[in-house]
């Protein structure tokens, strides 16, 4: 949902928070979808596998709907990826009671059964052009995860597959089946 209304960078970010939160693209406010049961599942579970991992090697913070603000001067979005890292040495001297500013380096989209497609890849366009350095785009409905870097072009994995952090996260690795709800939940 969108406002159509254009506001400046600062007097989105002096807008009450909503539920689901709002994303600001182009000078508009934009609402995210509400999160369905999968996207909650997938969420807890990638804070589940990046906590155990970062807590083995503590390179990175992030979690969930963390609101980043990047892009060129006058033309800056406020995003709240669906799950986001960013690497610790880029988060001295943030004051944690604000956004963060600047891209992550890690930034997960769930689809969710409204979103379209087109959307989710502009997306992943905009994440890589303003320097995030890997994406994952979560399908739960076809069980699979569209993975970009900018050291080359888009792979898919399925629920057998195994996903690796690449440079930005080296040892780490998890199977798609350990971020997905469970085949019982989804044939429930």
């Amino acid at each position: 949902m969108s406002t159509g209304t254009k506001l400046t960078l600062e007097e989105f970010l002096s807008l009450p928070e909503t539920k689901p939160g709002s994303e600001y693209v182009a000078g508009e406010v934009v609402q995210k979808s509400m999160p369905t049961t999968d996207h909650t599942i997938i969420q807890r579970l990638l804070s589940f596998v990046f906590t155990l991992f970062l807590r083995q090697h503590p390179i990175a913070d992030g979690g969930t709907e963390w609101r980043c603000i990047f892009g060129t001067p006058g033309h800056e979005l406020a995003r709240l990826p669906d799950f986001a890292l960013v690497l610790r040495e880029r988060l001295r001297g943030v004051r944690g009671d604000e956004p963060f500013r600047g891209a992550p380096d890690f930034a997960v989209e769930i689809l969710s059964p409204d979103d379209r497609m087109s959307d989710a890849l502009e997306k992943v366009r905009l994440y890589l052009e303003n320097g995030v350095r890997l994406v994952w785009l979560i399908d739960p409905r076809t069980r699979t995860v569209l993975v970009w870097s900018v050291w080359g072009l888009p792979r898919q994995f399925g629920e057998d597959d195994t996903l690796d952090g690449g440079d930005v996260f080296p040892g780490f690795t998890v199977r798609v089946a350990d971020i997905l709800p469970s085949r019982d939940f989804a044939e429930a």
